[in-house]
């Protein structure tokens, strides 16, 4: 296939290619063309739409960059699961076993810290393969608020992150045979429920984010189906307080999600990905992120109404704080590229944090103070 080139610099020439063919699909996803029988490695630079024919994607040189040391190692791994978000699974886990240990509900701490670690696992494989969906889609391009930046910094290749994505999806079905071997039929179906999520949330044809469902799934596979889940493989019976547990956190994830959404949904709009965020409209989709904080706050005064939580569980509702904060920034700004948008990503995994860990402390102390 002919090459187009905006430049005379044959090495840093940007190289053009017709979107939906092979040769580009092909450079998506291992990071590499091949000009004059060699490999060049390149990363998307921007895409293009001329007056006829298919839009051009654009690709530019991109140098490898090995990482110095170890502790570089680690912050490059860090950032390529997005481990900010991991307390997703990772708190509500959390809560539960405090949630559990308190009202005396026997239970081994080697099958509470594996079945914690194949949940979280599963989120990094989530994690891994939808950076690698995004790209492959051309939904996170350099200079978006989009996608962890693995693949604009040159640290890692997309099929590198897909096969990180793949270990990370072994790992967690390794980390759970030990309690399959003990509750065979529950983690079957809880088990098969958190491997279908994964695989379908970002799949590169049917991926749930992809057609408005994103939200939703991740506020039952973060939520409910979660606390549900770890409960019953960890203590084999459900906790009264578990229903609004799971409202709560899951509620919590999908403002996370949803804040995410809301700053990329031009960029979603213009790849054909469907999110609730471009469905609803940005002002209607402030409203509704406005009304995921709430509805989580509302949960948590049901619980204590009725006796399924301990009234010091109404201190995690302090979350209210810094969620209208971000809430207010959306409306303040002018659109979702405002820069005052910036960093509104990681506020929102704050939020979660501060929640899960004022309602596991509330728990925590109700032990003594109950």
């Amino acid at each position: 296939m002919k090459m187009k080139t905006l430049s005379t610099d044959k090495n840093d020439s940007p190289v053009f290619l017709k979107q939906g063919q092979a040769e580009t699909l092909a450079a998506l996803r291992t990071g590499f063309i091949k000009q004059d029988g060699k490999l060049t490695r390149v990363r998307v630079f921007d895409t293009l739409k001329r007056s006829e024919g298919p839009e051009e994607v654009i690709f530019r040189k991109v140098e490898s960059s090995p990482a110095k040391d170890l502790v570089e190692h680690l912050k490059r791994g860090l950032t390529a699961i997005r481990a900010f978000s991991l307390t997703a699974t990772a708190v509500p886990c959390a809560v539960v076993l405090i949630d559990g240990w308190r009202r005396g509900y026997p239970f081994q701490a080697f099958t509470a810290i594996t079945v914690a670690l194949a949940v979280v696992l599963l989120q990094i494989a989530t994690n891994l393969y939808n950076d690698y969906s995004d790209y492959v889609k051309l939904i996170d391009l350099p200079g978006t608020s989009g996608g962890s930046g693995v693949f604009e910094k040159g640290w890692y290749r997309p099929n590198q992150i897909l096969n990180s994505a793949r270990f990370a999806f072994v790992a967690a079905v390794v980390f759970g045979i030990p309690t399959l071997i003990s509750h065979p039929l529950e983690v079957i179906i809880i088990g098969g429920v958190g491997l279908a999520g994964t695989l379908l949330y970002s799949h590169e044809t049917f991926g749930l984010k992809y057609h408005a469902l994103g939200d939703l799934a991740v506020f039952i596979l973060c939520g409910p189906a979660l606390v549900a889940g770890y409960s019953y493989t960890v203590f084999g019976m459900f906790s009264p307080g578990l229903f609004p547990i799971g409202i709560f956190v899951g509620l919590l994830a999908c403002g996370l999600l949803h804040a995410n959404n809301l700053q990329d949904m031009h960029l979603d709009r213009k790849q054909g990905a469907l999110t609730l965020a471009n469905t609803l409209g940005y002002r209607k989709s402030i409203h509704l992120l406005g009304g995921i904080y709430l509805g989580a706050a509302l949960a948590l005064f049901y619980a204590v109404f009725t006796d399924r939580l301990p009234v010091a569980a109404l201190l995690a509702a302090l979350i209210l704080i810094p969620a209208t904060q971000i809430t207010f920034r959306f409306k303040a700004a002018l659109g979702p590229d405002c820069p005052s948008l910036m960093g509104v990503k990681v506020a929102a995994a704050k939020v979660h944090l501060i929640g899960g860990v004022l309602l596991g402390f509330s728990l925590f102390v109700a032990v003594w103070f109950g």
